[in-house]
């Protein structure tokens, strides 16, 4: 940008280098793929860059600064995305800890807190822990979702429960998803938190769809009349448990990182 030709002073004492760097504490690159691709969106990327404008900072696509300005609005260019994922063994040899917490938020903070001590408490870290709770199972399979079953038999293990179960109505069922975050604030102070959302669905007596991974052929989502398999990426994570915790993340992680410059 040329001097001067800015009606607003970019305070490069407030400069910070995008994207943002998080990572994740898992190898699993299913997962790693669908986060990125939940915060890359372009729906999303203008809903974070209209956060950092409340924030008073302005964005050249490369870089965030705080700003002061005049008598016009500045000139905003999106960055592709504001976060990079990555995960965490890119760091250090990951091995995924011992999941013993009875939620999944407890899950999801043992996870953030072994990665983040794991990077010698230099790297922001991201963990989540999710799960599918079946209704008439009493919330079977949740925080086991994932070991109560070789993967492959888990589908049909959930299928065979749930055979004398007919009605609809009586087959409803909810993907969880927890997220829990260590790292620094933008103070630089060590920093933690965590939320949790959800999604309601409804169990199909039989897979369908080819995408997605997980327990996505059997969940039904009644307000797209298809499974989770059935509809595009984009599409399932507008609705999904992971993508609701994520972009929740990312608006919290905004505010952290940025709002003590506006406070």
């Amino acid at each position: 940008m040329t001097e001067g030709a800015l009606p607003f002073i970019m305070q490069e004492m407030f400069k910070i280098p995008l994207p943002f760097v998080v990572y994740i504490a898992s190898h699993n690159l299913h997962k790693i793929e669908e986060i990125q691709q939940i915060v890359s969106t372009q729906a999303f990327t203008k809903e974070l860059l209209a956060q950092v404008m409340a924030l008073g900072y302005v964005c050249d696509g490369d870089a965030l600064y705080r700003c002061s300005t005049t008598e016009a609005e500045p000139p905003l260019q999106a960055p592709t995305s504001f976060f990079s994922f990555r995960s965490i063994g890119e760091v250090a040899p990951y091995e995924a800890p011992e999941e013993n917490g009875t939620t999944y938020l407890e899950n999801a903070k043992i996870k953030a807190e072994y990665a983040y001590h794991l990077g010698k408490g230099e790297v922001d870290v991201l963990a989540d822990d999710s799960g599918l709770e079946v209704a008439a199972l009493g919330g079977f399979p949740g925080i086991h979702s994932a070991r109560f079953a070789p993967e492959e038999e888990q589908i049909p293990q959930l299928l065979e429960k749930m055979k004398d179960v007919t009605d609809p109505k009586d087959r409803g069922l909810c993907f969880h998803c927890a997220v829990a975050f260590a790292g620094h604030d933008g103070m630089g102070k060590p920093w933690e938190f965590s939320l949790e959302r959800d999604v309601l669905g409804q169990m199909l007596t039989e897979p369908q769809g080819s995408k997605g991974f997980g327990y996505d052929p059997i969940f039904y989502l009644p307000s797209l009349e298809k499974s989770f398999a059935q509809v595009p990426t984009d599409v399932k994570n507008q609705y999904s448990h992971r993508g609701k915790a994520v972009r929740a993340f990312c608006l919290a992680y905004l505010e952290g990182k940025l709002g003590h410059v506006a406070r």
